[in-house]
């Protein structure tokens, strides 16, 4: 396994484990019934998009030239 393939990986892993805690938490203050008709009315919805997130920063560096920097001076 590549050095770049572990480092991703194990970020990825650090991720998503940041973001369990914070799921559950906001999840015990939902009631019965709140949970039910979220999931009758929203389970589509009920996925969050970490790719939308991950192409967010990717086109960002695309955008951003190393030699922005040189050029702004």
């Amino acid at each position: 396994m590549s050095s770049l393939e572990q480092t991703a990986k194990t970020k990825l892993i650090k991720l998503v484990k940041a973001i369990e805690p914070v799921v559950e938490q906001q999840l015990a203050e939902f009631t019965t019934g709140e949970v039910t008709y979220v999931l009758e009315h929203f389970k589509q919805h009920l996925s969050y998009d970490l790719a939308r997130d991950f192409e967010t920063i990717r086109e960002a560096d695309l955008k951003e030239s190393p030699f922005d920097d040189l050029l702004n001076d």
